[in-house]
């Protein structure tokens, strides 16, 4: 198909629709130039002025907290410089006299949160300890816990204590990695209790004990315990999941999905000896 052009001239119209496509979204999408354009109108450069001076005010009250609390500004620009050249953090916050005192990333972005499972369970633990639903002296036997291939009679007497303190000398593979598993020593060969392994399996079997003595959902018990008490921002119910391979092991890693603000949250809980605001969430003996 051909048309003619105000000169006369005969061109291709499969050519020149061509022409107007790379146009238009070759490079820069056409939408995108329109956007960029629109920056130049009077009503884009109110826009742009009003975006900035948020981001000045934002700027001006870190400055102002730090000097408050008598940090430097000009260390804390060293410090982003090194979380962006040699970290993979996705999102930091510093608090300090309940007040964020500098911020980097993304504090709202979920993450998987793995490690520091272990320290936010021993939290939950806490209150169902002191309130006699949680017997820290039951044994894995009396509790009924089993695993796959089944347990050794010593490995059975380990404690609850045992578990959450990573002492209960069962050196059973956990459905989960990430541990020192490859450092274990031969099964039934520690008494319960003496011998220190970072493993998975402690750490999931302790989930699976709290949640058969308390009757929740480790999930559940986050949600009422210590999210809502706190007002954890970003947290979501639906989020969390729990992973592992379970023909490994039966019982699952109950990883959580929180985000950096609502972990700061959870550090400041700490660091007030388990208080919030006027209310305890976590009793001070416990934290101890």
């Amino acid at each position: 198909l051909t048309f003619s052009a105000e000169d006369g001239r005969t061109i291709s119209l499969n050519y020149n629709w061509n022409r107007r496509q790379c146009t238009k979204f070759n490079g820069t999408s056409y939408i995108s130039q329109r956007a960029a354009a629109a920056i130049y109108s009077e009503e884009g450069q109110r826009q742009v002025r009003e975006n900035v001076d948020g981001y000045m005010k934002n700027a001006d009250l870190i400055r102002e907290t730090l000097k408050k609390y008598g940090y430097d500004a000009a260390k804390f620009s060293e410090i982003r410089q090194y979380v962006i050249d040699s970290t993979h953090a996705t999102g930091i916050m510093v608090i300090v006299g309940g007040e964020s005192i500098w911020q980097y990333g993304s504090l709202k972005r979920t993450s998987y949160i793995a490690s520091c499972r272990k320290s936010v369970l021993s939290m939950l633990y806490g209150k169902y300890v002191e309130n006699g639903t949680i017997d820290l002296h039951k044994t894995v036997g009396e509790l009924g816990l089993d695993d796959i291939g089944g347990l050794l009679p010593i490995e059975k007497t380990a404690t609850v204590y045992d578990l959450i303190t990573a002492r209960r000398g069962v050196y059973h593979k956990a459905s989960n990695s990430g541990d020192d598993q490859a450092f274990a020593p031969e099964r039934g060969s520690r008494q319960p209790g003496t011998y220190f392994l970072y493993n998975n399996w402690d750490f999931n079997a302790a989930g699976v004990a709290f949640e058969q003595m308390t009757g929740k959902n480790i999930y559940d018990a986050l949600q009422e315990d210590i999210a809502e008490p706190v007002g954890m921002q970003d947290w979501s119910r639906s989020l969390q999941k729990k992973g592992g391979n379970l023909t490994i092991s039966r019982f699952p890693a109950y990883h959580f999905y929180l985000s950096t603000r609502d972990m700061a949250r959870i550090g400041y809980l700490m660091l007030r000896k388990g208080k919030w605001e006027d209310r305890t969430v976590i009793s001070e003996d416990w934290i101890r």
